[in-house]
């Protein structure tokens, strides 16, 4: 290779790590709904390959798609609509100083509770001025006053959502056209890129089943208790308990002991016996059978490096890690089996050609 063949190589390839830069920085404010969009493209494929089988792939996607809208994206905006409604009532509350109702569980007396246990311990540290209700009372001031951060938040989520809902219908209907010049684009064998690619789809589906719907159908469970017993904003702390029932080593018994020594403590222990025995038997069954069933079956990893990437992503990346941080994981490992294969195959060439010889 001459000099003037090498800088054309060397300035090709330049040029398209620009282009790969430019790309990346345009689509930046959009990448959590393109995480997303493939994992919901992943989640409902099967489903989608029936439908276009029998009407074609635009007509599958198309379908496949407004059902995603229906049944996934829709209910999670109106989740997201009501926890900001119900949230914003809480700081309501907690500034009037007064829940207004009857209630097993006060939301006042609660606070009073929360300070006379942290006043000690505040003294002892040097906190003489610290209050709980005087900081539960300034956070709710400070949130009834971002209404309009509130406002262009939720029209940041209905901009990803489009995107997400136009990516999502265009990757079920182009997908298999695109599976091929995807794995040419990866420097490996045909069948090695095809097996990362297994693995990436197995972890989406372990993840997302076997993770995000545990730690709903774990939610929902303590949420309609939360609901029965009469504890104030069931609806905000069920979806407190799903948010912990993501993040391993802490789960929902996180919320609901401490709410259950509540209860026993203004004298409700039939409640407060109820809530245990609903967060031991139910919700946690939920998560000790479910879970390892789901994930075990698809992913053949050790639940400890599926613990931290996990939490990991989650704390780096927000909600989307729950994705993203075992799919890295998964593509770590077959990358370095990959890896270990090729090594093994040039020592097995090595040692072939030293007999030879």
């Amino acid at each position: 290779m001459n000099t003037v063949e090498r800088y054309r190589n060397v300035a090709f390839g330049l040029t398209c790590l620009l282009v790969l830069f430019l790309i990346i920085y345009m689509l930046r404010p959009f990448w959590q709904a393109i995480v997303w969009a493939v994992t919901l493209a992943i989640i409902i494929y099967p489903v989608h390959r029936r439908i276009a089988e029998r009407h074609g792939d635009t007509v599958g996607a198309l379908v496949s798609t407004v059902a995603a809208m229906l049944f996934v994206v829709g209910p999670l905006v109106l989740t997201g609509l009501l926890f900001y409604a119900e949230l914003r009532t809480m700081a309501a509350v907690v500034e009037q100083g007064a829940d207004g109702r009857e209630q097993s569980l006060s939301l006042s007396h609660l606070i009073d509770e929360a300070d006379r246990f942290v006043e000690p311990y505040a003294q002892q540290i040097g906190l003489t001025d610290f209050s709980v209700r005087t900081t539960t009372e300034n956070w709710a001031k400070s949130l009834q006053g971002k209404t309009g951060q509130f406002i262009t938040t939720g029209i940041q989520v209905i901009l990803n959502f489009v995107f997400g809902m136009l990516l999502l219908f265009f990757l079920l209907r182009d997908g298999r056209k695109l599976q091929i010049p995807s794995l040419d684009l990866i420097p490996l064998e045909r069948e090695q890129s095809q097996r990362v690619l297994d693995s990436v789809y197995d972890m989406v589906h372990a993840a997302f089943l076997g993770i995000v719907l545990v730690a709903l159908a774990q939610g929902v469970a303590i949420g309609v208790t939360y609901w029965l017993l009469g504890v104030p904003f069931p609806f905000l702390l069920a979806l407190l308990s799903i948010l912990l029932a993501l993040v391993p080593m802490a789960g929902t018994p996180v919320l609901w002991v401490p709410i259950a020594i509540l209860l026993a403590a203004q004298g409700e222990y039939g409640k407060a016996i109820t809530l245990v025995a609903v967060g031991i038997l139910v919700v946690g069954q939920i998560d000790t059978v479910l879970r390892p069933l789901i994930i075990g079956s698809r992913v053949k990893v050790h639940p400890a490096p599926i613990f931290f990437s996990l939490l990991g992503g989650i704390v780096t990346l927000g909600p989307v890690g729950v994705i993203v941080g075992p799919v890295v994981l998964i593509v770590g490992i077959g990358a370095a089996q990959i890896l270990r294969e090729m090594v093994r195959q040039a020592a097995s060439e090595e040692e072939a050609a030293e007999d030879a010889g």
